[in-house]
């Protein structure tokens, strides 16, 4: 069956649904990862009564950088809506809707770990805060760096879905390249979930060591760091293969 003379309406269906993608799925980890948060100070208040606008003060902060992932997919998800793609002709349009879907997929998932690594850190700030408020500076410091280790598969997967988005569709398009794009969606998009949420267990252990000892931060950082950087690497081939399928298999 020929779908040529659909190929506009296909073109703008698959931006549809890689918006979709992008969102619903990017939506994920910040939600799992904000109420965590938000128990751990609820939590924190029935201690400390005394310390709530502190205890909350420091939820919200979490819950700010936690959510980060999610922006991320609403900025895609509001490129593939309303933003043009190259021109469509009845030799590329099966290229573009792949890339169009293989953006969302890449974001989407992307941003599954990485909100959900950086509520893990973030619910142990807030914890540690509640126990110890005098080492509040000290663990905020050390949740801001663990957060931003655990969000960067997110900013992998942003990087990835908007060099798909902007890719060269002018070239005639060839069914092996077209599920390279998608592969290079799935790859980065997967590859990203399991080392965000395990930079965040270390970062989330990092704070609340951080609460009961803040004399040995510098100890405690160095230890969380190195472990960040081991599970990270999974994101980093992911990556690596994301690059391969965009601008060298053919």
């Amino acid at each position: 069956m020929d779908f040529t003379p659909y190929a506009n309406e296909i073109v703008q269906s698959s931006k549809f649904l890689g918006a979709a993608l992008a969102m619903g799925f990017g939506a994920i980890g910040a939600g799992l990862g904000t109420f965590r948060s938000a128990v751990s100070a609820v939590q924190g208040m029935a201690r400390q009564p005394k310390q709530d606008m502190l205890i909350l003060r420091t939820m919200l902060i979490t819950q700010a950088v936690t959510e980060s992932a999610s922006i991320f997919a609403l900025v895609v998800a509001c490129l593939l809506l309303f933003v043009p793609t190259a021109t469509v002709t009845p030799e590329n349009y099966i290229y573009i809707a792949s890339g169009m879907v293989a953006t969302g997929f890449a974001m989407g998932l992307g941003a599954i770990g990485g909100g959900i690594g950086m509520g893990l850190t973030g619910e142990k700030a807030v914890s540690g805060v509640s126990r110890n408020p005098e080492s509040v500076s000290e663990v905020q410091f050390v949740h801001l760096l663990g957060s931003a280790v655990a969000g960067n598969p997110s900013v992998f997967g942003l990087v990835v879905a908007l060099l798909i988005f902007i890719f060269d569709y002018s070239q005639t398009m060839v069914l092996p390249q077209a599920f390279a794009l998608m592969g290079a969606g799935i790859s980065m998009g997967l590859g990203a979930i399991g080392c965000g949420i395990g930079c965040g267990v270390p970062g989330g252990a990092a704070c609340e060591a951080v609460a009961k000892k803040p004399e040995s931060r510098p100890v405690f950082v160095r230890t969380m760091l190195i472990g960040q950087a081991v599970s990270q690497s999974t994101s980093v081939y992911a990556l690596v293969i994301a690059f391969l399928l965009l601008y060298v298999v053919k």
